[in-house]
């Protein structure tokens, strides 16, 4: 949220399992999501994806859009990414 963290939940626990941030900060972000193997995370941030380990290690950032992402999501190994800059 607006303290630039991703928050990873155990439901049936009701508690914090860790926390995710970047080096390039997570200010406002709005989607997260692991891919369907587990082995990546994406966090939509601004107008950029970051994609990190489930170590919370940032392996690439996807910048592109010059609106803010709204969502984001795995779709076949790619990433798939709306934004309000229309696109």
């Amino acid at each position: 949220g607006y303290d630039g963290e991703a928050i990873l939940w155990d439901v049936a626990q009701q508690s914090r399992v860790r926390g995710f941030t970047s080096p390039e900060g997570l200010r406002y972000p709005h989607t997260a999501g692991f891919s369907a193997d587990g082995k990546w995370l994406l966090i939509s941030s601004e107008d950029k994806v970051h994609i990190l380990s489930p170590a919370g290690k940032l392996l690439r950032t996807i910048k592109g859009h010059t609106g803010w992402v709204t969502s984001a999501s795995f779709v076949g190994g790619k990433v798939l990414t709306t934004s309000d800059d229309g696109t």
